[in-house]
């Protein structure tokens, strides 16, 4: 779920779009100011794309080892590692299609507009599709003012239900979705614009596994032992100019060391009070690359993009007497092109 909100972050639209080109002037004469990107669009105008997002997750090596201040045979260790190394099988690829709508909603006198999109997705094992609206408002200037999210999945709902707005878009533009990095910045071929940002984890990831779990006592008391580090992402977007078509584009490139998610005795008692907890998990991304392009009509409306992620995983768990490790590669790309 949080894959997809991710997702739908994305694939908010970058409210911008050209502005007056700049005139002729000798050499001799300051230059004139480059154009901007500026939302020309008329309310009610629409952009809608056909999305697929595709994921392969590859397991490592699995790695199996007696827990602190236990015994535990080499023969048993080596024996659970290849029960797991055959359970963890093949590399596991999944594919979801979707539909994006981008739509001019209102334009105020002051030039405040704000943008609707509405995102219907697929999920594997789930009968009907996942609709989620996101709401943008710009500043006449391109400043990203406020974001919210509704939907009507459970899931998802309480977990947006967990996260003010302003964590909401803290989050949004720190994970380089509905930013505002591009919004009035000067259209110069091979520019490029470098933001390194930290993002807190803790609220939203405490809000996924609360609005997947619910009223759950024991979830409650993982969620007590929840502990998430910060993550430091850096991304550089660069302005490549127009295509064939006409369109603005820009390339993305991102990386992050990634961070740890600590959920200590899992809540699933084992162990009483004063004791080691028996089943503890640890997951953490070990590093994450990020790279793709995305276009902007000269409306301001966005065009066809895609982006590819790849993440460098590790789980650990320790179940009684054993700890087992299980890294594991994800893929992930995304693409949206007009329907």
């Amino acid at each position: 779920m949080r894959a997809f909100l991710l997702t739908a972050l994305l694939l908010a639209a970058p409210a911008s779009a050209q502005g007056t080109a700049p005139a002729s002037v000798p050499v001799s004469a300051p230059l004139a100011p480059a154009k901007v990107l500026q939302l020309t669009a008329p309310v009610g105008a629409t952009a809608e794309f056909q999305t697929v997002n595709q994921s392969r997750m590859t397991p490592g090596k699995v790695q199996v080892t007696a827990a602190p201040g236990r015994t535990v045979s080499a023969t048993r260790l080596k024996t659970f590692e290849q029960q797991l190394g055959r359970a963890m099988g093949t590399p596991e690829a999944t594919s979801m299609q979707g539909k994006l709508f981008v739509r001019v909603a209102r334009r105020d006198a002051d030039g405040t507009v704000a943008l609707l999109t509405s995102i219907v997705q697929a999920l594997p094992g789930e009968k009907q599709p996942l609709t989620l609206r996101l709401t943008q408002t710009f500043a006449p200037g391109g400043a990203l003012q406020n974001l919210s999210m509704n939907t009507d999945h459970p899931v998802l709902k309480a977990m947006l239900a967990g996260l003010s707005p302003e964590k909401l878009r803290q989050f949004a533009e720190q994970n380089g979705g509905a930013s505002a990095s591009i919004y009035g910045r000067p259209l110069v071929k091979g520019a490029a614009q470098t933001q390194t940002s930290t993002v807190d984890l803790q609220d939203l990831l405490g809000a996924l596994i609360q609005g997947m779990t619910g009223q759950d006592p024991q979830a409650a008391r993982a969620l007590a032992s929840l502990k998430v580090s910060p993550m430091t992402v850096t991304t550089t977007t660069t302005y490549a100019g127009l295509n064939a078509q006409g369109l603005h584009v820009f390339t993305v490139a991102g990386r992050s060391g990634g961070y740890t998610l600590d959920l200590g005795g899992l809540g699933l008692g084992g162990a009483q009070a004063g004791q080691q907890p028996s089943q503890t998990l640890k997951v953490e991304l070990l590093s994450l690359q990020t790279s793709g392009s995305s276009t902007v009509r000269p409306d301001g409306l966005p065009g066809p993009m895609n982006q590819q992620t790849t993440m460098q995983l590790a789980m650990t768990m320790q179940m009684d007497d054993v700890v087992v490790r299980l890294p594991m590669t994800m893929v992930q790309s995304l693409t949206a092109q007009p329907r």
